[in-house]
């Protein structure tokens, strides 16, 4: 229901990535942290604080680290978590902090395990797109729409990308947007019961100070 969620975090992301150009990182954690430095300043929208904060854990995640493996992951996700739920003040389940919560919990559950960097990417990435699927059981205005939320789709979006980036595998594919379950669609329009109820609610704006 919230349209420009997906585009906030594309632009929030590019600007991010696009502050790297020209740069040469040597270690994971000049990379991460050179884009956390800028993923503050460029983010659009609530999802773009988010996801820069999403970003920031992977900097505090990986200090220190020339390389990284699954532990390094593992904390890196626990941090964000820790820092996307502080940047809300109400936060709430079934938006993007429910897929980034679930995503941890996972990790931490692998984190004994001897997985590969690339199996560990590959349950990280089921739990999340599962999560994303549960969405509208949590968030009453999802199921009412008939979508998963956009925002958490978008965080399962940018994991599929670093383990396809790891596993050397098509990195442009589609990933498909899962059924959510309880709205008994796929998801890719909102419903237009929903859209002729709100068409004549009044919307307000978001402002971020920095």
């Amino acid at each position: 229901p919230d349209g420009d969620t997906g585009t906030n975090m594309f632009f929030t992301l590019k600007d991010s990535v696009s502050s790297m150009n020209g740069t040469d990182p040597t270690s994971a954690a000049e990379a991460s942290r050179m884009l956390s430095d800028t993923a503050l300043k460029a983010a659009k929208g609530n999802s773009g604080v988010i996801l820069s904060q999403f970003l920031r854990g992977f900097a505090f995640g990986m200090e220190n680290c020339i390389e990284f493996g699954c532990a390094e992951l593992t904390n890196s996700f626990l941090e964000a978590k820790t820092l996307c739920y502080k940047a809300v003040s109400n936060p709430v389940e079934g938006t993007m902090l429910t897929v980034i919560g679930d995503i941890c919990e996972t990790a931490l559950h692998l984190e004994a395990s001897s997985l590969t960097i690339v199996q560990f990417m590959e349950e990280i990435c089921k739990s999340a797109i599962n999560s994303v699927a549960m969405t509208p059981t949590l968030l009453p205005v999802l199921k009412e729409a008939g979508v998963v939320d956009a925002g958490g789709y978008g965080i399962a979006l940018i994991l599929e990308g670093i383990r396809r980036v790891l596993s050397g595998d098509e990195l442009y594919s589609q990933y498909p947007i899962p059924e959510g379950v309880g709205t008994g669609k796929s998801n890719r329009s909102i419903s237009q019961d929903f859209i002729s109820s709100t068409e004549n609610d009044s919307y307000g704006y978001c402002t971020q100070l920095m």
